[in-house]
């Protein structure tokens, strides 16, 4: 079962909408929950009891939450950013001191399953609301060049396998020298999808558009076969 199919079931989303808001999916690398939220469709306090009660997740208010680097580093920034997934602690109280996470959309298995690859580990998944788990990742990740780091590798005197280092832009450059992380202008830190979602807001709240209209057109357009120009 995946997000739009658990909304549709708990009448938050008609099958039009799902499959708008999967079509719109499946033309980028962005998770079905941050289309969703772009959307408006479904408040955050629904979906978040939605997902709670299919999982049975414990909702966590990651607002305060401030993991140390070392937990950080554990998941790159480009994939805590773009999936909303927040590295929060080990857990050694539980059996195999599982990394707990906390997700926008515990239903995403193919991100739990790749975040379970990278730390040669097991997780324990928590749920939060997807505006309070964006700024909160921000937060972690504000000043932190993050790399993959296996937690059996962690050793004061083993350096990791694997230290594919990030920066939270230019992602794809070779590291060369000491890394720091750039000051950004906010255009510059905005996704395309934030960019486009705070145009809509704009456009109606001038009253150029409607979010109905905004729809109807991405509907019309993928009818036509033409998702993108």
């Amino acid at each position: 079962m995946d997000l739009c199919t658990l909304l549709e079931d708990h009448g938050l989303l008609s099958h039009a909408q799902a499959e708008v808001i999967r079509a719109a999916a499946s033309q980028t690398s962005d998770p079905l929950v941050r289309h969703l939220m772009e959307s408006r469709i479904v408040p955050e306090t629904n979906l978040v009891r939605a997902l709670a009660l299919e999982t049975g997740c414990e909702v966590l208010d990651p607002s305060s939450a401030m993991p140390g680097p070392d937990i950080v580093r554990l998941v790159p920034w480009d994939l805590a950013s773009r999936h909303m997934v927040l590295p929060l602690r080990i857990r050694p109280d539980l059996p195999g001191s599982p990394l707990e996470i906390v997700l926008a959309d515990p239903l995403d298995q193919d991100l739990i399953d790749r975040i379970e690859e990278l730390v040669e580990g097991p997780v324990v998944v928590a749920l939060a609301k997807p505006s309070l788990l964006a700024r909160a990742i921000e937060r972690a990740y504000s000043g932190v060049v993050t790399r993959v780091v296996h937690r059996g590798d962690q050793g004061a005197d083993q350096p990791p396998r694997k230290a594919l280092e990030h920066r939270p832009s230019d992602l794809h450059d070779e590291p060369s020298g000491p890394i720091t992380i750039p000051s950004h202008s906010l255009l510059d830190e905005a996704g395309l999808s934030v960019k486009l979602s705070a145009l809509l807001d704009v456009l109606e709240e001038k009253g150029i558009v409607t979010r109905e209209e905004y729809m109807d057109r991405i509907r019309r357009l993928l009818e036509e076969g033409g998702g993108h120009r």
